[in-house]
């Protein structure tokens, strides 16, 4: 029976224990749609500048309109020429602020 149990010899390494390589955190993940985020309000506000012009052109037609609507239910005619005059001057305004 000796004869059949023979000694075996193995090597012993040492294992460590395998520690997780930290992975570095995705920062492009963060970076990139901050950035596309950021050249989109950029281009939005550039694009929506010029729109105060005309919001205060529109104010100007408006109040002018009301006055020639005004002087037209008055019936008085000469106020009404003068008023639809500068109605259209603001009109034209408007329309070169567009």
């Amino acid at each position: 029976m000796a004869d059949e149990l023979k000694k075996i010899d193995l090597t012993t390494v040492a294992n460590e224990p395998s520690m997780r390589a930290k992975k570095a955190f995705p920062w492009k993940l963060i970076v990139v749609p901050l950035g596309v985020l950021v050249v989109v309000v950029i281009v939005l506000g550039v694009m929506l500048l010029p729109i105060r012009g005309v919001m205060a052109k529109a104010k100007d037609v408006i109040s002018s309109g009301q006055a020639a609507a005004a002087a037209i239910k008055n019936q008085d005619l000469e106020k009404t020429k003068n008023e639809l005059s500068i109605t259209r001057e603001h009109l034209s305004a408007l329309e070169k602020e567009y």
